[in-house]
């Protein structure tokens, strides 16, 4: 029987952003029991994760074969629906007291317009479950209110990268931003990462 497990739902916001590949496949298992922290180094004025979406709507329940997801997320961020998003992420590698960049990083400066791109890879993992998408793909990250109906579907903590990683502690960073139509940066940007250790499998 699945186990239910609040915090979840912040892994299932990162799977969406690593790539998929058949090469190199790791399980990620997390260090920290509220899985999610605002980022160390996050600017002045920059959000964590519970300021970008409300879950409260949103089940799911733990099992052996992964996490099934189920209900509805609604869109929180104050932010404008005229700004364009840019959205980061990177991996970073902990090494003699303090974290390393690697070149696992991904930077998309319009995340709006590919957000419900099939040939994007957070598709498979997000987007690709939604299913009120035609009403809602015009609306992005940057209109709050905004609910994404989600279908029920099962995902799991596996990941796949094109080059092998180094044994140790890693980090997830999320980085959204948001540009007025000035193309001048808000202050309210949402920062959020993950710790943990991945093995390969």
């Amino acid at each position: 029987m699945g186990r239910q497990q609040p915090v979840a739902y912040q892994v299932i916001i990162l799977l969406i952003f690593v790539s998929y590949s058949e090469e190199v496949q790791y399980e990620f298992v997390s260090d920290n029991e509220d899985v999610m922290s605002d980022c160390q180094d996050k600017p002045k004025g920059a959000l964590g994760f519970d300021s970008l979406f409300d879950m409260s709507e949103l089940t799911l329940n733990m099992s052996d074969d992964g996490v099934q997801i189920q209900g509805n997320v609604t869109s929180i961020w104050d932010v404008k629906p005229t700004d364009r998003i840019q959205g980061s992420f990177s991996v970073l590698y902990f090494d003699r007291g303090s974290w390393q960049p690697t070149i696992l990083n991904i930077v998309t400066k319009e995340f709006c317009d590919v957000m419900y791109d099939e040939r994007q890879f957070w598709y498979k993992f997000w987007t690709k479950h939604v299913i009120n998408s035609k009403d809602v793909k015009d609306k992005c990250l940057n209109v709050p209110g905004t609910k994404l109906v989600m279908e029920t579907f099962l995902t799991t903590a596996v990941f796949g990268f094109d080059v092998p990683l180094k044994e140790g502690r890693h980090k997830f960073k999320m980085d959204f931003r948001a540009f007025d139509e000035n193309n001048v940066q808000r202050e309210n940007s949402i920062c959020f990462e993950m710790t943990g250790e991945f093995y390969k499998i």
